[in-house]
């Protein structure tokens, strides 16, 4: 069922938010508690907006998911009419697109859901440029958001996978937990298992499926990459965490033992140690080709993870694929700073991808 999300005073109305997995439910209610109205969205959009702020009579909102920029609209309060403030004008059309989420079995048989996007009437004959992602920690809840880098790879026939891995919090507090600590590798599990379901489902094969993730997602693409190279033909890892011996040393990584435990207690150093993509790297084995993103001014995931996990995969015996490293100047974990800046970076990914995966 839906869980609630939020809940604000806006001009004498209760508005509440409910999430059931990934739709969106707002709610109006009178003071003494009457349903007024209710916007129900279709699946797979994120919402944002409906501030508390002023006395207006009209609350301004806005959505949007992979492939729709944000439509902005104004609801008036009084009679709850809609009326659209304002909606990006694009070269594509968003029907053009399709949804699905599906469950597949992960290594200890736990179902985990699978977000799918691609062009409709897409055929399953294993030949499409796939990216998977997942974030995958700290409880994290997906948001689908536009990316027009994403949509230019789903115009060339690619297809783009979410995985909603153990440790988000998507599913709740119990599958947040579930990819903690000692249990991360619960997470690594469920995103290997997304990529052999791709796979064995038709809708791509080793050498045309990519992986990414940014910040702890960037953890689990290091980690599955060094586990299971023969899966993939290309790896993103952005701003990632790589060396899980050292990481609670600098920055803000000693704040993050609740998610990862620390090095500090032998046990679990060990199992830091088993996943940890720097360390696991294995002399003679030719990994996917990749690119490492990560910027200079990165406080939260210093950029020497980066660097470090670029350099051993480099000088690795055996590599033969190429092992590119990005480095945003003056920028921080969000990468680029700059509208400009942002699309050099969109432009390197997904050409990168489509150059590598076709």
């Amino acid at each position: 069922g839906a869980s609630l999300e939020w809940c604000r005073y806006i001009s004498g109305k209760l508005v509440c938010g409910y999430r059931n997995f990934l739709t969106y439910t707002v709610i109006f209610y009178s003071p003494t508690g009457e349903v007024e109205h209710t916007l129900a969205f279709e699946e797979g959009y994120s919402i944002g907006g409906f501030s508390e702020e002023g006395t207006s009579r009209e609350v301004v909102f806005y959505y949007g998911n992979y492939f729709t920029p944000p439509i902005v609209q104004s609801l008036n309060l009084d009679t709850y009419t809609l009326t659209l403030v304002d909606q990006t004008k694009v070269t594509f059309s968003a029907d053009d697109f399709t949804v699905n989420t599906v469950t597949y079995p992960s290594l200890d048989g736990t179902s985990v859901p699978l977000t799918i996007v691609s062009k409709k009437g897409l055929v399953l004959d294993g030949s499409h440029p796939t990216l998977l992602k997942t974030y995958g920690g700290f409880g994290s809840v997906h948001e689908p958001s536009f990316d027009p880098g994403l949509v230019y790879f789903l115009e060339e026939g690619g297809v783009f996978a979410y995985a909603h891995v153990r440790g988000e919090g998507t599913l709740g507090t119990e599958w947040a937990r579930s990819g903690r600590r000692g249990k991360k590798t619960n997470g690594i599990n469920d995103f290997i298992a997304a990529a052999e379901y791709l796979i064995d489902e038709g809708y791509t094969a080793a050498n045309h499926l990519g992986i990414t993730g940014a910040s702890h997602g960037g953890l689990l693409v290091g980690a599955v990459l060094t586990q299971r190279p023969e899966l993939f033909g290309a790896a993103v890892p952005v701003v990632g965490v790589f060396d899980m011996v050292n990481f609670e040393k600098y920055t803000v990584g000693v704040f993050h033992q609740d998610e990862f435990g620390s090095v500090e207690n032998p046990e679990e150093e060990a199992y830091l140690r088993a996943y940890s993509p720097y360390h696991n790297v294995r002399p003679g084995v030719n990994y996917p080709t990749t690119l490492i993103l990560t910027s200079t001014h990165d406080n939260r995931v210093p950029p020497f993870h980066s660097y470090k996990f670029a350099a051993r995969l480099q000088g690795n015996p055996g590599q033969r694929n190429p092992v590119l490293l990005r480095v945003e100047d003056a920028a921080g974990h969000n990468g680029a700073n700059s509208l400009d800046g942002r699309l050099f970076e969109w432009a390197d990914i997904y050409s990168f991808l489509l150059n590598v995966l076709q």
